[in-house]
């Protein structure tokens, strides 16, 4: 992965959030397109990213980088396993638009795939449920696939209301994170 500086480090960061921006609101929105909204031209996006491919996988790179940081920052093995869940969809929340398009399917499947981190995370979230059976705070009739399962559906419909606009983001975490612990609490 090159190191940009400087002015290429900017124009860079700009393409990467117009290309989040733009893939949020037309998940086939253009390298034209992705170029306009930077405020650069096609020659110049292409300098970046030969093609469409290298830009979303540089987009899944980021968005799984900012998730596994949102992982470590929730500290799921620490305090009541409950406590734990709300840590981590707290942080899933602040993820934004990036983590919308990615659980959305903009990004292409084969390059998350290629992420040894999503499973590691998703055996790290599955440890937290036998520590809420042994501490009571989690429902103790959910089996693992409810469990993450409703963790991962509660999470996309959050990032859809986002993406949506239809809500503001504080009205839009504070549903999704009742409704998680609603969902799981004992």
């Amino acid at each position: 992965m090159v190191e940009y500086t400087g002015q290429q480090a900017r124009t860079h960061a700009a393409i990467i959030d117009a290309a989040i921006e733009a893939l949020a609101a037309d998940p086939n929105a253009t390298m034209g397109e992705i170029a306009a909204a930077a405020g650069v031209g096609r020659a110049t996006i292409h300098r970046y990213f030969p093609g469409r491919a290298d830009l979303l996988s540089a987009l899944v790179d980021l968005a799984l980088q900012r998730a596994s940081a949102a992982h470590e920052r929730a500290r799921l093995d620490v305090g009541p396993a409950r406590e734990a869940v709300q840590r981590l969809c707290g942080e899933y929340a602040e993820l934004g638009t990036l983590q919308a398009i990615l659980m959305a399917g903009t990004l292409p499947d084969d390059e998350i795939a290629k992420h040894p981190l999503n499973d590691q995370q998703q055996a790290d979230v599955a440890a937290v449920l036998p520590r809420g059976h042994a501490d009571g705070s989690i429902d103790p009739t959910l089996d693992e696939d409810w469990f993450l399962g409703i963790i991962w559906a509660y999470t996309t419909l959050f990032f859809e209301y986002l993406t949506a606009g239809t809500t503001s983001k504080h009205a839009a975490t504070s549903e999704y994170l009742r409704r998680v612990d609603k969902a799981v609490r004992a």
